[in-house]
């Protein structure tokens, strides 16, 4: 260029921004034209390889069945003859002759077995009573005296009645008057009889009480 070599010419603000512009656009044409000068490249398919994170081996177990109840089965005990025959056990005792009872322990404190007593039987008693034929001699004479008196009064007493039904001994247990008791002991030994006390059928002696009234006729 002219002004390049006319070195007398001092560089000016105007022709150094000029020389600048002009630069700039011989690249910008070069690197518009580059892309034309290099050969395209053919298109391939792009390949992603995805590597999964490492994992615990699950182990997928099989699902249990249900368990079902089996079905209940009787059993029967074996019969007599399908049982082996007995054996007693060799016993060293009873092959030397000396063969001795076994002790149950803890029967009586270790002593050998002993049977319960028998209970002993309750007797059975039955009261002295007033003989039906003799009910109506019961009743003492009226003592003489205190009729004259007009005085009325009883005599309670302890008898005791043999075995033939006699009354054998009396004593007093209350009279409102002597007469009476002796009027009643009078009766009693005489006339009185009694179906005697029996001990499981046998007839024994047995005291009883009675008391008799003495009043005035109306």
């Amino acid at each position: 260029m002219a002004y390049a070599d006319d070195r007398r010419l001092k560089p000016t603000p105007v022709s150094v921004g000029g020389a600048i512009l002009v630069n700039a656009a011989m690249v910008a044409g070069v690197l518009m034209i580059a892309p034309n000068m290099i050969g395209e490249r053919p298109d391939k398919p792009t390949v992603i390889i995805t590597i999964p994170p490492e994992r615990p081996i699950e182990i997928k177990r099989k699902a249990e069945e249900p368990k079902t109840a089996k079905p209940a089965t009787l059993s029967l005990p074996p019969r007599p003859q399908d049982l082996p025959p007995f054996q007693p056990p060799i016993n060293d005792l009873r092959i030397k002759g000396e063969f001795k009872p076994p002790i149950f322990d803890g029967l009586l404190g270790g002593g050998e077995a002993k049977p319960d007593p028998l209970p002993v039987p309750v007797p059975v008693e039955i009261g002295a009573r007033v003989h039906p034929r003799y009910a109506g001699e019961l009743q003492p004479e009226y003592p003489m005296g205190m009729i004259r008196r007009e005085i009325e009064g009883r005599a309670s007493v302890r008898v005791l009645v043999g075995t033939d039904g006699r009354v054998k001994a009396i004593e007093s247990i209350a009279a409102t008057e002597p007469e009476f008791f002796d009027a009643t002991r009078a009766q009693a030994l005489r006339k009185w009889r009694f179906l005697p006390a029996t001990r499981d059928g046998v007839a024994i002696e047995s005291w009883r009480e009675m008391t008799v009234r003495f009043q005035m006729p109306r």
